[in-house]
């Protein structure tokens, strides 16, 4: 009789063995399945942010453009203000006299005095 419990144990034995090897052999191949799914999402993120960061430096870009565009034309109008005004910005213009009469428009030299 304890012949035929040891072989019932072995027998219980080696298919709890198999049973063992065979879960511990899924639980690889669910690690190697999530490792991959993993890099994979990695990936596609790091594509995703390198496209929003390309995007926003474009966008960047277009909005320096129009800004120095927009301060390009305010100075052109503020130049034309004083133009029309006949005022005269002693550090910009530089002794420079722009007069206005009607469409028509002057430019004076000042020649600086000495004493």
């Amino acid at each position: 009789m304890s012949d035929a419990l040891f072989g019932i144990i072995r027998e219980f034995e080696g298919a709890l063995e198999g049973q063992m090897r065979r879960q511990r052999e899924e639980n690889i191949q669910r690690k190697r399945e999530f490792e991959k799914r993993f890099l994979e999402k990695e990936l596609e993120l790091a594509e995703r942010e390198n496209s929003w960061k390309k995007d926003l430096q474009r966008r960047e870009k277009s909005v320096a453009e129009k800004e120095r565009y927009l301060r390009e034309e305010k100075e052109a109008i503020e130049r034309e203000a004083r133009l029309l005004k006949g005022e005269v910005d002693p550090v910009k213009d530089k002794g420079v006299v722009e007069i206005a009469f009607g469409n028509e428009q002057y430019r004076c030299l000042r020649q600086p005095t000495r004493r």
